[in-house]
């Protein structure tokens, strides 16, 4: 048995997340694999949905407090609010190799030894204290190789500092999520061209359609439906004035966007400002995102800057065509299969694609075997090259 240990922030609803849950799931089916997960906060949708065979550890009861803000760690108790303020008041302060060291060294080393420790989220920016998980695979997991996955556009995201960068040059092998994450994160860090490979996003096509089945949503209009997170980069709420001029236009549709964030009451407002009460619904969190996906009329991706998001793959499943703007994986995922329209990333491109959006009939591909897409084969090739190396 070759036994993996995966290690994550949390298990909110996010893409990031869920490809984790739905690649930890494929893979038990095989022998060969003990699989156990460190969840740094053991909260969040999709944390009850963990397989019942996967070995759930915990290093120390203070690993919450990188994914934690003072408010709820004061509720932990003063230990945790005095160490959650000091670290991050050091990492503020440009110190965050010292606030991560001393945070690993509290957390300790796992009490087993595995053949291979994987974090599966990305660090972020160096005055950020949080989402160690690159860190807690180097200084606190005892296994034989160490790697991490890569779901971010390395270049533009945030977190392409040298810190960073000296980091992932400390790990055996690295998983990009694309061709085009691989080629962007090769391009920052070099050194790391040979230990590199493409593992994809792991999605359960026959769980979306039953889903996307379930009460499904029926629209009136031509609909476009966004699901994400309500953060800056998704490109949301420049989206406002370019709705707003379609509308005044004279065109007939509705946007329909699911998620959570931190942008939402800003969103509300942007609503009201432009009068588009009738035209934009904010749908919140959804635990079925897919029933409002399986009517509409295109998935809308407006992002500053993407990976290969997950719900790329989920439109592909689905059969609907995708709207994005140019990010790092669009022209590889759509464009080049025809699965939906690709614009460059500005105001003005996005609102001529969504003009001819509406405007005529285009034939969009779709995909031939949905069954097999996304599988966890591409994970189990990059894990039998590690194993191989052991």
């Amino acid at each position: 048995m070759i036994k993996i240990l995966f290690v994550i922030n949390n298990m909110e609803q996010g893409g990031i997340q869920h490809s984790l849950l739905e690649l930890i799931k494929k893979i038990t089916i095989y022998n060969r694999f003990d699989i156990s997960l460190l969840c740094l906060n053991r909260m969040g949708e999709y944390y009850s949905h963990i397989p019942k065979s996967i070995k759930l550890i915990e290093l120390s009861k203070y690993q919450m407090i990188s994914e934690m803000d003072l408010k709820h760690c004061k509720e932990k108790g003063k230990i945790h609010f005095f160490f959650r303020l000091f670290t991050s008041l050091i990492t503020k302060m440009g110190f965050k190799n010292i606030a991560s060291k001393l945070y690993t060294a509290v957390l300790g080393k796992t009490k087993d030894t595995y053949d291979i420790a994987i974090s599966y989220s990305q660090p972020t920016d160096d005055r950020d204290f949080f989402c160690l998980t690159n860190e807690i695979v180097i200084n606190c997991c005892k296994a034989k190789k160490k790697g991490s996955f890569v779901h971010c556009d390395f270049k533009l995201y945030g977190g392409n500092t040298i810190r960073n960068r000296k980091i992932y040059e400390k790990m055996d092998f690295i998983c990009a999520v694309s061709s085009s994450v691989k080629k962007q994160f090769i391009d920052c860090i070099p050194e790391a061209r040979n230990k590199t490979s493409i593992v994809y996003n792991c999605c359960d096509a026959d769980s979306i359609v039953l889903q996307a089945n379930e009460d499904a949503i029926i629209y009136n209009r031509p609909t476009l439906v966004s699901v994400c997170r309500l953060s800056e980069e998704k490109g949301l709420l420049r989206c406002m004035p370019i709705i707003k001029h379609l509308v005044d236009k004279g065109f007939e549709f509705e946007w329909h966007i699911v998620g959570g964030g931190s942008l939402y009451t800003a969103l509300e407002k942007a609503i009201e400002f432009y009068h588009l009460n009738r035209v934009v619904v904010l749908e919140d969190r959804q635990s079925n995102p897919y029933r409002f996906m399986k009517n509409a009329s295109y998935v809308f991706v407006p992002s500053f800057h993407e990976a290969a998001p997950l719900v790329f793959d989920e439109a592909i499943i689905l059969g609907i065509p995708v709207l994005t703007t140019n990010t790092l994986s669009a022209e590889e995922m759509i464009k080049k299969h025809n699965y939906g329209l690709v614009c460059d990333n500005t105001d003005e491109a996005i609102l001529e694609m969504l003009i001819d959006a509406f405007s005529s009939k285009i034939e969009f591909a779709t995909c031939n075997n949905v069954k097999m897409y996304r599988d966890e084969q591409s994970f189990i090739e990059a894990i039998n090259k590690v194993v191989g190396e052991l």
